[in-house]
């Protein structure tokens, strides 16, 4: 990274240019302020001096980057079609086609709120209840990010967001080609006409049915290849809001730097680390991925054994005792295979063990507010779950 802003920036006694980037890393990073970053580098402390030295050196090391460094990194212009194949993972294929995947999604930053009264409307989210500006990322499945668009105010929702995208930011046609798939969440249903118009093949959740208390076996399994392939943009903005400067409310001083700040952050990410997605077991999730499908395209039995039986809700169930039940013992692998994924069951165990007695068996605990109500929890320290 040094490398590339070197020749652009000026050197001076007081200030390197290795220097300089540092404090600015320290800024995104940690948040601290100018004068607390002066103090680690050990500049005077005279009344305005760390101040604007180190707000000085992070400004130059920002114009380079953006310069130098982004466009490297980030951007549809600095991929191929042949690279951009390459980020597709083996779900998106299998679901899909051998296309090019696309997802596309908004985050938030939290930031101020202004006494300009004309931008504090238009900054402040009725979802979120804050005053918050918007990005909207363009990603691959495997979570390498294509771009970002922004910022927005907090008052537009993602389609609105995606119609400016399409109407001004054409640089995803240089290499995109009809029938790619652009994948969303439901937040983007307004507009779902326009990129269609625009060549690509729109993939979105399903929508609850209006009467219906859940959805139908075919869009349940659709949705369910959508959400396959769309988690890896949601990690990515967990990566992103790991760097304190923009996971904390941002200072309205730094407004006019914040889509500066996401983009090298985000070029920083794709150079630096590895994919969201990335795994190295490509036999196992080709097995989950050609299962996934071929269930997708299977009838429901369940469903038509109970339509069969005229099971309803007034149906009298018999108690069935766990003592005998014989319950099947599952590993991790058969448990992966069966739900298709990790769904976090690294954490399970921890999850498991903050309920646990001091003798590991049946822990029994009354309602803080209703004593009557008694939860009951099984427990074994010394068994899998």
């Amino acid at each position: 990274m040094h490398e590339s802003i070197e020749g652009s920036m000026k050197q001076s006694k007081n200030r390197s240019s290795e220097l300089a980037l540092i404090m600015f890393w320290m800024k995104l990073r940690t948040n601290l302020s100018y004068d607390q970053i002066g103090s680690l580098m050990n500049y005077k402390s005279a009344s305005g001096y760390q101040r604007k030295r180190v707000s000085e050196g992070c400004s130059s090391v920002q114009k380079a980057l953006l310069i130098n460094f982004v466009p490297c990194f980030l951007g549809a212009e600095h991929l191929t079609r042949t690279q951009a194949l390459a980020h597709q993972t083996i779900y998106s294929k299998t679901f899909f086609g051998d296309n090019v995947a696309l997802i596309l999604d908004g985050t938030y930053y939290f930031i101020q709120k202004s006494k300009d009264h004309a931008f504090q409307r238009t900054t402040y989210s009725g979802q979120k209840k804050r005053h918050l500006i918007k990005m909207l990322s363009i990603t691959f499945p495997d979570g390498y990010v294509v771009d970002t668009v922004g910022p927005f105010s907090g008052a537009a929702n993602d389609a609105s967001i995606t119609e400016s995208i399409l109407q001004l930011n054409d640089s995803l046609q240089l290499w995109a080609e009809d029938g790619d798939t652009v994948i969303v969440e439901r937040g983007f249903r307004d507009c779902i006409g326009s990129l269609e118009d625009a060549g690509f093949e729109v993939r979105m959740p399903a929508f609850l049915p209006a009467k219906q208390k859940q959805l139908s076996t075919a869009d349940s399994d659709a949705t369910r290849l959508v959400t396959k392939n769309r988690w890896t943009v949601e990690a990515y903005h967990g990566r992103i809001k790991k760097w304190a400067l923009l996971s904390e409310c941002i200072h309205n001083s730094l407004l006019p730097n914040i889509a500066s700040y996401v983009r090298i952050v985000m070029a920083a990410i794709n150079c630096f680390r590895k994919p969201v997605f990335s795994p190295t077991d490509t036999e196992q999730h080709k097995l989950l991925a050609d299962s996934m499908l071929a269930l997708s395209n299977s009838r429901n039995e369940l469903a038509d054994l109970v339509k069969a039986s005229n099971l309803n809700a007034r149906t009298h169930w018999t108690n069935v005792d766990a003592v005998n039940v014989n319950f099947p013992r599952l590993d991790e692998s058969e448990l992966l295979t069966l739900f298709y994924g990790s769904y976090q069951l690294k954490q399970s165990h921890l999850y498991v063990e903050q309920h646990f007695g001091l003798d590991g068996d049946f822990v029994l605990q009354t309602h803080s507010r209703h004593p009557n109500i008694i939860r009951c929890r099984i427990h074994s320290r010394h068994h899998q779950v």
